[in-house]
Parts: structure tokens; C-alpha cells; sequence
């Protein structure tokens, strides 16, 4: 399949032990967007969807445009290995100023830009501490933001190129044509939910091999179309809806992610007219799509091949409402598919069959939760359920680990340690966190799991686990059974825990945000209440904000460590 699929790609990667090129291998992402401009020049590569607008980009247009953009950072003395940090709003620009850095053989990074609703003080300071690790030979954005880093981040203004200072045309200008396929090609910045961002570094053969490796498994090619609205600064939108589509071939169409929120339907739009075969998703917009997309709206969408959860951990629940949301329009369980992925190992870690529809698993709740061990329940009352990641894709190895076991058993809860080819180089300048995770060859995911029948199954992550009394409870389980109480505003609360040295556990602490005013005094009670029922865990404390009130990360995520330090410091009233 992967060969097959290769051929009608015309690349693919060259073999390890071949130091040269040979005829129609690819050995950098930059060897394969030429050979499309060259053979395919006026394919589509990608399409950029903004207020009802298109803007189109040929292969030949991307080389030509990236092209503009490497004679200008080379102008401005970037040169092979300096990094090149991309904060630019939705448009070509996106992806033109990324490969214009990458045929420099410099090093792009993409990094959100701020917004109306993020904190601007944690915004600015956090990136002025990326910058300063990071020390970046250039940082391209677009022209409004210059007065926003002379205000917070004076001393890199002479560090800025604008889009607006480009050449109208490309001239002359010899690019690196002998580039090492071991050299870094980008730094993808994880989205520091816990801590300041971290630079994986990936090279231009780990993401060759991954991408021949994953889209062999999905039978990936040039025919194909993906929908997306993810943002690129993250691993899913960068790899899943630029790279692998600009190796293979293929097309992509982009939304603006922010008027995505605001009007998810216009992403159905998108795969009903373009037939769009591919679309990943975090778990949070398989829901958002079923209950926000406007009751009277039809599509048709049965060009699907696909829709990928890469939001671990994915719920079972979430994809029955959405197919049973969408069935009408041709939307049946073998489409929504699971795959366990992270930027260390350059995207995919797992991947289920796209032939039949994910394993569900229904564990005993008491036994997960007091032993860590999965025993399939005898009854559904007393479950747990769990959807399958599917089985490592070829040439990647997981185990689960303890703290005094390097593998555990089928079926025990451990964290989930990986390798293989596609393993990222390290951390960009953080020695010490390389090495506290990337020990033997083996990364250490600091993501909880286990291993049933040859899948792997995910339960959160390490710092997502609270222990109270004993019992293990996932935040994000707490979390989904808030979202669901009437007047909470669906994905907007946080669970935290805070130790209590009276009674030598911890407690749990939830914070939400509610447009209801006149409902707000009530909503402790029936979340407690709620929660209790579902879990038998007692919330010690609900905190009711206003929209718009919880710290997010950079990227726009809730940040459980944010949250927390704001309770911790200014004494929230006990409920």
C-alpha cells in the first residue's frame, strides 16, 4: 500500500543507509514541493476560506511565493539553522512564509498571534520568554502587530519582517540544493497547558518517515481533499492539514479557525462542496459541531472517508452524538476514527482501521479506578468506557511504564512510552527536559494508558490525575460531566485539585464560567450534585465566573496551573 501509494504520489523517502538522491526520492520537504511545482504546477494545493472569500494557491504559486519569502529573510541575513519565528492571522501567507524559511535551510516556528480574549500581559510575557530562549534570527508577522511589540517587546523590532515589505515578484536567488535530510526542518511548539512552551525539534527525515508511514496507513494520496479549521501552530494542523498534504500532494481547504467557533457549520459547508475526504478533530469539536450547528441545516458529506479524534483522551459518548447528529447526512460509524498522536513523534502514534468502525471497551469502574487495572465489566451500570487509539502505526513501538516496572501487563494502567523512526531530535535549547523524557531511546509521553488486545487505550495525562482518598479521578471526566449542567457554558470550566492538610488528601475545586446571572446562585449545588452522582467524588468548592474569566495557555486552551495559582492566590470562598 505504502509503495502504491507513493508511485501515484511520484516521491518518496530515500532510504537511511542511502547518502545520495536517487531517481524520484524525495530526501526534504523542500525536494517535494518543487517536484510538485515542477510536474503539477497548477493543482491546488491549498485553498484559504476567510468571510466567504477564497484565496487559492497553486503548487507553482506556493514555490513562488515561498520563494519571495526566502530571498527576504536572506536579505535580512537569515541563513541555514537560524529560526525563524511566523506570527501571522489567517491566510497564504501561513504557508508561503513557512516554506520560503524551510528552502533558506533555516529553522520556521509557527506561534499564535494574540486575541481580544486572551490575557495580553500572560500573552506577551510568555512569548518575550520564548523569544529570549529561542533567540530567533527573525520574526515574520503581519503589520498591525508591530505597535504591540513596541509596546511589550521593544528590543525585537528590528528583528520584525512585515508582509507588507516583501518584493512584488522573486529574483534571482540560489537556494541550498544539497540540504542534509537530518538537519531540523521546524520547531513545533507544544501547547504548555502546565508550563512554558517547549520547541520540538524535527528533521526533514522524521517527518519524511512519518508521513510515508501514516499516510500509507490511511491510503493518503494526491486524490485527496482535507477540511480543516485547526490552527497551524499546533502539531494536528501543522503536520495533518499542511505537511502531509504538501509532500503527498494532495488539497487542502483552511478556515479561519476563529470564525470556525463562531459558525462550525461553515467547516460541513467546506467538505460537502469541495468533496473533502479527510477532516481530524479534537474531541471537543466532534460536540461543539453537534450542538451548536443550527437544527435546519442539511449536508451531505458522504465523500467522507474520515473524521480523525486526535484529542486524547477521545469519548465514546462524544461520537455517538455526532453521528447520531449527522446521520441524515451520510455520516455512519466507520467515519469517525481515533488516532493517538503528539508533535514528539512528529504526528501519529496509533491509528485505527479505517475499515470498520473503533473498539469500545466497558471497564469495571471500581477496578480502574482503586487499582489502575482494566477487567472488562460484567455489568454496563457499573462501567466505564473506553475507545480504542488503535495499534501503533508501523515502525513505532509503545510500551506502558510504572515508576518500578518498565512494561506493565495487558491491561494495566501505566504511562505510555514510545519510539521509533519518527522520534523527535529534542527540545530546542532545553537539555535538561530532553533528557528527563527522552531516556534509552524511549520518550516518556507523561500521558496514562494501557494496552487491550493489541491497541492502546488512553486514559489523561499524569498531571490530569487526582488522587482523593485513594481513588484515581481524571480532571477532564470532572470537567465533561460540568460542561453538561444547564447554565455552565459547554468546555468552559476547569477541575483543579488543592491539598488539604486537615484532612491529608487533596480536594477538588471546580471553576466555571455562566451567562446565566439570575441561575449562578444555584449552580454550585447542582454541579456538586452532579458530579457526586456520577463519580461519587465530593467537589469541595465550585467558583462561578463570568465569561471570559478563566486563564487560558497561548494557544487558547484552559490551563489548569493558571487557574489554580489565581484560586490559590486570592482565597476563593468555600462553597
Amino acid at each position: 500500500m505504502t509503495d502504491q501509494l507513493l508511485d501515484s504520489a511520484n516521491l518518496e523517502a530515500a532510504p537511511r543507509d542511502d547518502p545520495q538522491p536517487r531517481n524520484r526520492m524525495v530526501r526534504t520537504i523542500n525536494e517535494a514541493m518543487r517536484r510538485h511545482a515542477a510536474e503539477r504546477p497548477h493543482a491546488v494545493f491549498g485553498e484559504f476560506v476567510l468571510k466567504g472569500t477564497v484565496r487559492r494557491l497553486t503548487y507553482a504559486e506556493l514555490l513562488s511565493d515561498a520563494t519571495r519569502y526566502a530571498r527576504h529573510c536572506a536579505h535580512r541575513g537569515v541563513g541555514p539553522g537560524d529560526v525563524v519565528i511566523i506570527i501571522l492571522d489567517h491566510g497564504p501567507d501561513l504557508a508561503t512564509s513557512f516554506c520560503g524559511v524551510m528552502l533558506l535551510g533555516a529553522i520556521p516556528s509557527f506561534m499564535p498571534y494574540a486575541t481580544p480574549k486572551q490575557d495580553a500581559g500572560y500573552y506577551w510575557t510568555s512569548h518575550k520568554q520564548l523569544f529570549d530562549r529561542i533567540a530567533p534570527k527573525l520574526i515574520i508577522t503581519f503589520p498591525a502587530n508591530r505597535r504591540h511589540f513596541a509596546t511589550h517587546c521593544p528590543e525585537y523590532l528590528d528583528r520584525l519582517a512585515l508582509t507588507d515589505e516583501l518584493p512584488e515578484a522573486p529574483t534571482a536567488w540560489a537556494s541550498p540544493s544539497d540540504m542534509d535530510p537530518d538537519t531540523v526542518a521546524l520547531l513545533q511548539h507544544s501547547s504548555g497547558t502546565t508550563s512554558l512552551k517547549k520547541g520540538v525539534m524535527l528533521t526533514h527525515r522524521t517527518i519524511l518517515d512519518q508521513v510515508s508511514t501514516y499516510a500509507g496507513h490511511l491510503g493518503f494520496g494526491p486524490d485527496d481533499v482535507v477540511a480543516s479549521w485547526l490552527p497551524l501552530y499546533h502539531d494536528m494542523g501543522l503536520v495533518a492539514t499542511l505537511l502531509m498534504p504538501l509532500i503527498v500532494g494532495a488539497r487542502v481547504v483552511l478556515l479561519d479557525p476563529f470564525e470556525w467557533v463562531t459558525r462550525p457549520e461553515t467547516l460541513l459547508d467546506v467538505i460537502q462542496e469541495k468533496r473533502a475526504t479527510f477532516c481530524w478533530l479534537p474531541n471537543f469539536a466532534f460536540s461543539h459541531l453537534a450542538r451548536v450547528v443550527p437544527a435546519d441545516r442539511s449536508f451531505y458529506l458522504s465523500s467522507m472517508r474520515a473524521f480523525i479524534n486526535c484529542s486524547e483522551p477521545c469519548k465514546p459518548a462524544t461520537f455517538r452524538t455526532f453521528q447520531q447528529r449527522f446521520a441524515s447526512a451520510g455520516i455512519t460509524e466507520r467515519m469517525l476514527q481515533v488516532s493517538y498522536a503528539m508533535a514528539e513523534n512528529v504526528f501519529a502514534v496509533t491509528q485505527t482501521d479505517l475499515t470498520r468502525p473503533c473498539r469500545l471497551l466497558r471497564a469495571d469502574r471500581s477496578t480502574f479506578m482503586e487499582r489502575g487495572v482494566i477487567c472488562e465489566a460484567a455489568e454496563e451500570a457499573d462501567s466505564i468506557e473506553f475507545l480504542s487509539c488503535g495499534p501503533a502505526v508501523e515502525n513505532t513501538e509503545i510500551r506502558i511504564a510504572s515508576p518500578d516496572r518498565d512494561s506493565l501487563e495487558e491491561g494495566e494502567v501505566g504511562e505510555i512510552v514510545i519510539r521509533g523512526t519518527s522520534l523527535f531530535a529534542g527540545y530546542y535549547r532545553l537539555p535538561d527536559q530532553t533528557r528527563s523524557k527522552l531516556r534509552q531511546g524511549w520518550y516518556h509521553t507523561g500521558d496514562l494508558g494501557f494496552l487491550w488486545k493489541g491497541e492502546l487505550y488512553v486514559t489523561g495525562r499524569k498531571d490530569d490525575l487526582i488522587v482523593v482518598y485513594g481513588r484515581n479521578y481524571y480532571a477532564h471526566e470532572i470537567e465533561e460531566i460540568v460542561s453538561a449542567v444547564p447554565g455552565v457554558i459547554p468546555g468552559r470550566c476547569v477541575a483543579i485539585d488543592v491539598p488539604s492538610v486537615e484532612l491529608g488528601t487533596n480536594q477538588v475545586i471546580v471553576m466555571l464560567e455562566t451567562r446565566d446571572e439570575e441561575g449562578a446562585p444555584m449552580l454550585p449545588r447542582t454541579v456538586k450534585s452532579r458530579v457526586a452522582a456520577a463519580m461519587g467524588l465530593v467537589v469541595t468548592s465550585v467558583v462561578v465566573e463570568r465569561p471570559g474569566t478563566l486563564a487560558k495557555t497561548t494557544s487558547g486552551k484552559i490551563s489548569r496551573e493558571l487557574n489554580r495559582l489565581r484560586y490559590l492566590n486570592r482565597g476563593a470562598a468555600r462553597n
